[in-house]
């Protein structure tokens, strides 16, 4: 499962640039930097690159969960990969490490439960009824 170790990022009225750096369980991958058209696309674009999926970014949602000081933040990002889908939740005191947390653990999704399979629409398929899946595929049609 792929965590983020550390985020870097460079914002202004220029290119936004980021630079992150991930684990894979207790394996440190190398670090990625990338451009955006804004510092999402970037930290997407990185992520994509350091994992090798080719993931598209369909929607984010942000909101506020505390106020003041304490404030934290949470990102629902939703990916698409190959038709399936999948959805992750990551929340942070900054909104772009919210962010990658959330793509991160959607990349995860899609990663941590190879034996599952993904509905086109990206809803899970539950256990009971891949196994029934998996016993009519086996299935010779008669002649």
């Amino acid at each position: 499962m792929y965590s983020l170790e550390y985020l870097q990022v460079l914002a202004g009225t220029q290119t936004p640039v980021v630079v992150l750096g991930l684990k894979n369980g207790d394996e440190v991958l190398k670090e990625a930097a990338c451009c955006g058209d804004n510092l999402l696309d970037a930290v997407f674009k990185a992520v994509n690159k350091m994992t090798d999926i080719n993931a598209k970014f369909i929607e984010c949602s942000l909101k506020v969960l505390m106020k003041g000081r304490d404030m934290m933040a949470e990102a629902v990002i939703h990916i698409a990969v190959n038709g399936g889908k999948s959805i992750g939740r990551g929340t942070s005191k900054d909104i772009v490490e919210a962010s990658t947390k959330a793509y991160l653990a959607a990349v995860n999704n899609l990663n941590g439960n190879k034996n599952q399979k993904i509905f086109p629409q990206g809803k899970r398929i539950p256990g009971q009824l891949q196994q029934v899946i998996k016993a009519v595929s086996t299935i010779t049609p008669s002649k």
